[in-house]
């Protein structure tokens, strides 16, 4: 098979479920610091974490976090989400619900992930303005173009607004 005699012993240095029990009792001690200090990012819990005796790096509170790292694609979809402003004229962005009369006047969208327990999936939601009300969904491994397209479409389907 023309194959190194050491990738046949090959042994894993490190134990899968010997990991995932640290893992999961650091992500629970970091929940627990987060209910009191909400506002610490990895930095700071790293540093919290040693001073109560615990050695940790910052990339396994990113890992046991699952924050994902942004990658230059990602970072640019985040960019030009911020910079561009599309808005119907007569409906500014601080505009509230008390600004609008009906349904399908305006639909808001978001993007967040959520975590579970072999990683952390996408989540696309679109809400009316009006009623508040999800009106159409998507869940997703990846954060792209597919996913807001789904959600996008499942409102589209189920709500079926009036032309404009």
């Amino acid at each position: 098979m023309k194959l190194a005699s050491s990738s046949y012993y090959y042994q894993p240095l490190t134990d899968l479920q010997a990991q995932e029990q640290s893992d999961a009792l650091l992500r629970a001690h970091i929940e627990r610091l987060q209910q009191h200090f909400p506002g610490y990012g990895y930095r700071r819990l790293s540093r919290q974490l040693r001073r109560e005796g615990i050695v940790v790096n910052d990339k396994k509170i990113r890992r046991v976090q699952e924050i994902p790292a942004i990658s230059h694609p990602l970072a640019h979809f985040q960019d030009c989400h911020h910079r561009l402003e599309s808005q119907p004229q007569g409906l500014s962005q601080s505009a509230g619900r008390e600004d609008l009369d009906r349904n399908h006047q305006a639909w808001v969208a978001d993007i967040t992930y959520i975590r579970i327990l072999k990683g952390f999936v996408f989540l696309a939601a679109i809400l009316d303005r009006y009623s508040r009300k999800v009106i159409g969904w998507a869940i997703s491994q990846r954060i792209d173009a597919e996913l807001c397209v789904a959600a996008l479409r499942i409102a589209l389907e189920q709500r079926q607004p009036p032309p404009g």
